[in-house]
């Protein structure tokens, strides 16, 4: 069985290819004597050179077969544009008699939606044909995991295929920890990277996570570390807190655990919670009484006392409120974008008059979106040579949980690929054939190692072709049980978006506006130069907004 390389990372730096984003260019003017197929994609992280590799690539196996009567080879037509490709907006104008595109590759789509409109084409015969055509005797549904295939299935049928898989997290230099010797030992204390490395949060000598901080009061010890050694802990991009709510969602995941998980989809199961007004949030550390309660979609509301939310919250609480931690005026300012937050991730590194970043959270699609960042970075600076990136394993929230094996959202993030309901009948069997082609093992494989992002199938990459980032990344990954949020009961139907991963796990609740918000900016509030909120706000809020807002709308599937 192949094992998939999941969550695979190509470094933008590594060629003048990936820097410049060059590829194959496809012409964009109608060739009269070929069949056009049309696609539209959202681009983004992702980018477009994956897609003109795999068009330029069926256009040469097609290159002598005749689709329409009078012509002969293919020519597919790009469009790209994140406003209007992406899935809110797609949704309105997908089913248009003038819009062209036939095929999408696209992001922020709500499948359950999608499907309920009867936007997008059956594909579950497409998807279950061995795929001979192109030498290879499997289906595309023989790649996927059955938790994936059930997820995906409406009714019996399958209208889509998840695009790629990604996570938030943190990317640390790796450069800057060896030459400042930001590991911890055996005995906690810091030591460089030849030294008595500690085991990391899995407990276990000799794997990628062996020198990184075990549980969060280390995490915080290490930030201290870097900001007495003269550079900035942390950073992220203030105009999208969404990176931070992320990265708390997933550390609240990797608390809770694979079977706690899939209960916040199923709505059915026995899971621990924190016992009501046990959660004690004055430490550095939250304490709290527990209790074993059956979970049902009537009494779904009560998952918000999952003690990974809390331990989250305390996280979120400890980092924000001590601006040492960061640079404020990056961090909690609107227009620091991510490509900013990327651009001094990697050159304030380079530079002598600035100082350097040592950790910035984003996703595992970061290298890939940053290339343009890496482009003359290092031209003058006392590096002759890019700087090393590698992936931070999540700290564990208390010591007792060192060892624990990792849980980690291997997140489609709503991105889907499809063909549209209305597609003319004669171009249906052209846009199944590309559709299935860039599900084949040697096109999935050139997508990872040219976007840096796996998809949630079972195929092979070679790691030749990767970098020392995409080794840690992938030792920490394929330690982990990867699970994926989506559900198939009546309420995550017809809910999808509040079920978004962000949104369920979310752990930031404002009083003041009684409503959902983000934590970067609720817990950094101030009022004559003291903070508004504290964590125990938010928790205590967030139970209240679960239980008496969110759950009424749902009442009428609550059975």
């Amino acid at each position: 069985m192949k094992k998939l390389l999941a969550f695979a990372l190509v470094a933008a730096m590594l060629t003048a290819m990936m820097l410049t984003g060059c590829g194959p260019k496809l012409a964009q003017s109608v060739d009269a004597n070929k069949t056009q197929l049309y696609i539209g994609t959202y681009g983004g992280g992702v980018g477009t050179e994956w897609l003109e590799k795999a068009i330029a690539d069926f256009e040469a196996k097609y290159a002598d077969t005749s689709f329409e009567e009078g012509k002969k080879g293919v020519q597919i037509m790009i469009r790209t544009n994140k406003t209007d490709m992406e899935g809110e907006t797609l949704k309105d104008v997908i089913g248009l008699a003038d819009t062209k595109e036939e095929i999408y590759f696209t992001e922020g789509v709500f499948y359950q939606t999608y499907v309920s409109r009867g936007l997008t084409l059956d594909l579950t015969d497409y998807i279950n044909a061995d795929l001979t055509e192109f030498g290879e005797s499997e289906s595309i549904a023989d790649k996927m995991s059955d938790e994936l295939k059930a997820a995906m299935t409406v009714n019996g049928k399958i209208y889509a295929l998840p695009f790629w898989q990604g996570c938030y997290g943190m990317v640390y230099n790796a450069t800057l920890f060896d030459e400042n010797g930001w590991y911890f030992d055996k005995n906690g204390n810091f030591t460089d990277a030849a030294g008595n490395l500690g085991t990391g949060p899995d407990g276990q000598s000799g794997t990628a996570d062996d020198g990184q901080p075990r549980t969060y009061d280390e995490f915080f010890k290490l930030l201290a570390e870097i900001r007495k050694d003269g550079c900035v802990p942390l950073s992220f991009a203030g105009a999208s807190q969404d990176y931070l709510t992320w990265l708390l969602a997933e550390m609240a995941v990797d608390y809770m655990g694979v079977d706690a998980f899939k209960t916040n989809y199923s709505l059915d199961g026995t899971v621990e919670l924190i016992k009501a007004g046990t959660a004690d949030f004055t430490g550095d550390t939250v304490t709290y009484q527990t209790e074993n309660v059956a979970i049902t979609p009537k009494n779904g509301y009560e998952l918000a006392r999952q003690p990974g939310l809390a331990h989250a919250i305390k996280f979120a609480e400890r980092l924000m409120q001590n601006t040492t931690n960061y640079n404020a005026n990056s961090c909690l300012s609107g227009s620091y974008k991510i490509s900013d937050a990327q651009l001094e991730f990697v050159g304030n590194t380079a530079s002598t008059k600035l100082d350097p970043i040592a950790i910035m959270i984003d996703g595992s699609w970061w290298e890939n979106e940053a290339s343009a960042a890496f482009q003359n970075t290092y031209q003058g600076s006392k590096y002759d040579s890019e700087m090393e990136y590698k992936w931070m394993s999540f700290p564990k929230a208390t010591e007792d949980k060192v060892g624990q094996k990792s849980t980690l959202v291997a997140s489609v993030l709503d991105s889907y690929s499809f063909i549209k309901a209305n597609i003319s009948e004669s171009k249906k069997d052209l846009a199944v054939k590309f559709l299935q082609f860039v599900h084949t093992d040697a096109q999935m494989a050139q997508f990872t190692e040219t976007t840096g992002l796996a998809k949630p199938y079972d195929y092979a990459v070679d790691q030749t072709k990767l970098t020392s980032f995409t080794q840690s990344m992938m030792s920490c990954f394929n330690a982990a049980d990867l699970v994926t949020p989506m559900g198939n009961s009546d309420l995550y139907r017809a809910y999808c978006a509040d079920y978004r991963l962000a949104y369920w796990m979310r752990t930031a609740y404002d009083p003041s506006k009684g409503a959902i918000d983000n934590l970067a900016s609720i817990l950094t509030t101030k009022s004559g130069g003291d903070y508004v909120f504290t964590a125990a706000d938010c928790y205590n809020g967030m139970l209240t907004y679960r239980r008496d807002t969110r759950w009424d709308a749902y009442e009428s599937l609550i059975k």
